[in-house]
């Protein structure tokens, strides 16, 4: 780990002294950090190479996508921006063509498939700076449930073709968002966002992207 981290540090021009150690033990917290509070154990150290997949792109057509039907879809999900005329930075007019990203990290584990997505938003100086409370205000803020709704949506197509009698309440185990710097493996509750769309809220924004 400390070879890794050395090399990007001086490949971004950023080997001063200490920053390797800092490096090393944020990812020694990300590892430990438990996935699911009510499981210590379930944490990234379980995740063999063989069951994640990283920074998976996705690509799926989407007709007719306008602003006002996003935000009335979002609103209705209790997503209302954050603050008055915020969302405007949304708009844009009704488009079609291809959505394309890419999803962090997916990877299975005791037969669900979980998304990730790192966050390096600089909240505060404390772990208590991202508390509950705190992260869904910045997750909305920054329109991050649109993103991973999107990404929702796109795994949700993805797993479909490829896991055997594929069903979303059996096999779709979540959305975790984690704010690096706010992990702290003994308190779970803090710098985290996490997320189980329904079902229904899935295919209805799958219908609203193919225009339907």
């Amino acid at each position: 780990m400390e070879t890794l981290a050395n090399e990007r540090l001086r490949a971004h021009d950023m080997a001063q002294p200490g920053n390797s150690a800092a490096v090393c033990e944020n990812l020694r917290t990300t590892l430990r950090f438990p996935l699911v509070p009510e499981r210590p154990d379930f944490n990234l150290t379980r995740i063999s190479g063989a069951e994640r997949l990283s920074e998976l792109e996705f690509y799926f057509p989407v007709q007719a996508v306008s602003f006002p039907r996003l935000r009335s879809f979002f609103a209705k999900l209790g997503w209302p921006p954050a603050v008055p005329g915020q969302i405007g930075r949304m708009t844009f007019d009704p488009v079609s063509g291809y959505l394309k990203g890419f999803i962090d990290l997916v990877f299975s584990f005791e037969g669900r498939y979980y998304l990730v997505d790192w966050k390096s938003n600089w909240m505060g100086n404390r772990v208590e700076d991202y508390s509950p409370d705190a992260i869904r205000l910045e997750m909305r803020q920054q329109q991050y449930f649109v993103q991973y709704h999107f990404y929702t949506v796109a795994l949700h197509k993805y797993l479909a073709q490829r896991v055997p009698n594929y069903n979303y309440e059996k096999h779709f185990g979540g959305v975790i968002y984690l704010f690096l710097r706010g992990l702290d493996p003994s308190r779970p509750q803090y710098g985290v966002f996490r997320d189980r769309p329904a079902l229904t809220a899935v295919d209805q924004i799958s219908s609203l992207l193919e225009g339907r």
